[in-house]
């Protein structure tokens, strides 16, 4: 089973209408623990958002929880 474990955002310059965004991910860690209900793996992915002129606008960080 997956769970959203949380979200960030980091906005750095503002989204226009027709600008094109490219999004690229890497994940960031991984972390084992022991939880009540056993062995949880917690994934943190980073996401960056990059407009048509190379600047950076966003950066998100997503946490998911593996059971």
């Amino acid at each position: 089973r997956v769970v959203n474990g949380g979200m960030e955002f980091d906005f750095f310059r503002p989204a226009r209408a027709g600008d094109i965004l490219t999004a690229s991910s890497v994940i960031k860690d991984i972390v084992e623990r022991e939880g009540r209900s056993g062995k949880m793996a917690f994934a943190t992915t980073e996401t960056t958002y990059i407009n048509q002129n190379g600047e950076l606008v966003a950066k998100q960080r997503h946490t998911t929880v593996h059971r």
